[in-house]
């Protein structure tokens, strides 16, 4: 049984890919960026859940043109469902191809974040504003890890792959309200075998029942 609920375990395990948001636009106010955040990818084999969360006082930013998006990316399926957004100001951008500058302009995922007009506290701003929001999470429903399409860039670190692309603002220090895309690349290295919550209770029962078939041969043992 511990056999079974391992295979079982091993081919429902989701696959998490860590991405680093390193690469700016050399134009941009942002161009001499190096670390805006991180990306975490886990694919479960049917659908993708992506979370996007940013550092050192980046924020995400209301595209304020069709050069700029929220956040894009591509897949070799097209136009995916995108749903479960961890804040109600972010959406699904209609339409067939985005550009995000320098990254290309034949994205066909893109998200945007609605511009706060009266600035509550809530939602996007075009520059820095107390309130934009630093983590960005959706599900992509439909695709894996293998449907997502890199795009081939050059910039001042050489030739990278770029699997997505975010439009952002700094919020302190040098960068404070100075804007740019920015592109994220990855390493090569998956996270393999992280265990889906419903590998987990099959995990617990095949424990309980190890566990009563070792009580039950020690009773058995002690009576012979």
């Amino acid at each position: 049984m511990v056999t079974a609920l391992s295979f079982a375990g091993a081919a429902s395990a989701a696959t998490v890919y860590n991405f680093n948001l390193d690469t700016p636009d050399p134009s941009s106010d942002l161009g001499a960026v190096s670390d805006a955040g991180t990306i975490e990818v886990t694919d479960t084999g049917v659908d993708l859940f992506i979370k996007v969360t940013l550092d050192n006082g980046f924020q995400f930013r209301h595209a304020p043109d069709d050069n700029h998006h929220t956040f894009v990316f591509q897949s070799d399926l097209g136009h995916a469902t995108i749903t479960n957004f961890n804040h109600p100001y972010f959406t699904q951008t209609a339409g067939a191809t985005f550009s995000d500058s320098p990254f290309g302009n034949s994205w066909n995922n893109a998200i945007d974040c609605a511009h706060d007009q009266q600035a509550t506290g809530a939602g996007c701003s075009n520059g820095a504003k107390a309130g934009n929001p630093t983590t960005l999470s959706f599900k992509v429903a439909g695709i894996t890890f293998t449907d997502l399409v890199p795009k081939a860039y050059t910039g001042t670190k050489g030739p990278v792959k770029i699997y997505f692309a975010a439009d952002l603002v700094g919020g302190n220090g040098v960068y404070l309200g100075r804007t740019g895309n920015i592109g994220a690349t990855w390493d090569g290295v998956p996270v393999f075998g992280v265990p889906e919550p419903g590998t987990w209770a099959m995990m617990i029962v095949g424990f309980g029942f190890v566990g009563a078939g070792l009580r039950r041969r020690r009773a058995d043992f002690v009576a012979a």
